[in-house]
């Protein structure tokens, strides 16, 4: 199994070289997606990039979390690696269990590895709530219990089945993507294997999320995972999942009437938003925000 740590940033260069670091340590060769970071963070991401089994890439636009993820998996496959740890930029996992999210994936390599995040007492409780929020309704869209969070951004991606799937499927480019990637790959039968790990909270790890856009875009993205595929069910059709043309962001006009308009209508508004998104987040200075 050949793995490369891979690193989504944006605007956290006070962190980043502690993340660094701890892949290194793990022996793992390091590869950054700079989310087009403001030009201050240029220093240290020239000087990571001058240590050995280090590398950058600028995106030219920033493209959100999920964008910096996809971009950075479609590089890892194209050096030559099967399968990429992701981990936040901010050092709020405990970084040293990534020995153990290797150790899983190397006994399954074909399943994804993810992190369960623990919380201590510094963790606000409207957070866990709307956490608990969230992974109810990933259990509602994958129908199924094996999405224990769908937020954390520390897992292990097999990048053959995933670069498969997502080159067959349209997904969200921002915080979307974490949640909406396992709902899909639990639909098209890619085992999840779980790793319970303590997060520690940093409330300047979250002054980069544009919070009310970010979270509706996210609710929009459960309601058309639901309105894609249950409504079909509903109404006997069999679709079973995303389309071979998209996801649920994507009209299928073969899956009914029903799920064709709802999905639609919630489709049009998830891509309405994902510009205004992006807009918001670099009105607020930042791109890519840590689970």
């Amino acid at each position: 199994m050949k793995v490369a740590a891979l690193i989504p940033h944006y605007d956290h260069a006070g962190t980043l070289p502690t993340v660094v670091s701890a892949m290194r340590a793990q022996g793992l060769p390091v590869l950054i997606v700079d989310d087009a970071s403001p030009e201050r963070c240029r220093p240290v991401l020239d000087e990571l990039a001058r240590q050995d089994e280090v590398l950058v890439r600028h995106l030219p636009v920033n493209q959100g979390k999920g964008g910096a993820v996809k971009a950075g998996m479609a590089w890892a496959h194209d050096l030559g690696y099967d399968h990429v740890l992701q981990v936040d930029a901010d050092a709020q996992h405990a970084l040293g269990d990534a020995a153990r999210l290797l150790e899983v994936a190397r006994a399954q390599p074909e399943a994804v590895v993810c992190a369960e995040p623990v919380y201590g007492d510094d963790a606000p409780r409207a957070r866990l709530y709307g956490r608990k929020l969230s992974n109810f309704w990933a259990a509602i869209n994958s129908g199924s219990r094996q999405i224990r969070d769908g937020m954390c951004g520390f897992r292990i991606y097999p990048l053959g089945p995933v670069l498969k799937f997502l080159k067959a499927h349209q997904t969200g480019d921002r915080m979307d993507f974490d949640i909406e990637v396992l709902v899909l790959l639990v639909w098209a039968g890619v085992p999840l294997a779980w790793v319970r790990t303590p997060v520690k909270y940093r409330p300047e790890a979250f002054r980069i999320s544009s919070r009310g856009v970010t979270t509706l875009l996210i609710s929009l993205m459960h309601a058309s995972c639901s309105s894609g595929c249950w409504a079909c069910r509903a109404l006997g059709n069999s679709c079973g999942g995303p389309d071979e043309r998209g996801s649920w962001r994507t009209l299928v006009p073969t899956a009914g009437a029903g799920c064709s308009q709802a999905s639609l209508a919630v489709g049009l508004a998830v891509q309405a938003l994902s510009p205004m998104a992006a807009a918001s987040d670099r009105r607020r200075g930042g791109g890519v925000c840590s689970s």
